[in-house]
């Protein structure tokens, strides 16, 4: 079990999230396509489910994305985690740390 306090600050390129991404895709082509774009976000945890650790406009930018990979008949959520967040684990998943750097996409 690791808490996490993101930094919430008034700088938008500041503001830390961890974003968890689930989605339920039937076509093989659009699933691959998004794994793919998760995959350069985040941190593969199950089949269907990334976990992010975003700035906010990084944040945004992957809301756009994920909008555009989805159709009628698919399922996406995404969950925005602020604050002091609880992430409990089992099982061999590494968990999303907070990281400082870039990420160039």
């Amino acid at each position: 079990m690791r808490n996490f306090d993101f930094n919430i600050e008034n700088d938008e390129l500041s503001v830390d999230f961890l974003v968890l991404v689930m989605y339920d895709i039937s076509d093989n082509k659009k699933r691959k396509n998004m794994y793919k774009l998760l995959n350069s976000y985040g941190t593969r945890v199950q089949r269907s489910v990334f976990e992010c650790s975003l700035s906010k406009k990084l944040y945004l930018r992957l809301v756009k994305e994920l909008e555009k990979c989805i159709g009628e008949s698919d399922y996406l959520r995404i969950y925005k985690l602020t604050g002091n967040t609880e992430i409990i684990v089992h099982g061999d998943i590494p968990i999303t740390e907070k990281e400082e750097g870039f990420i160039i996409i």
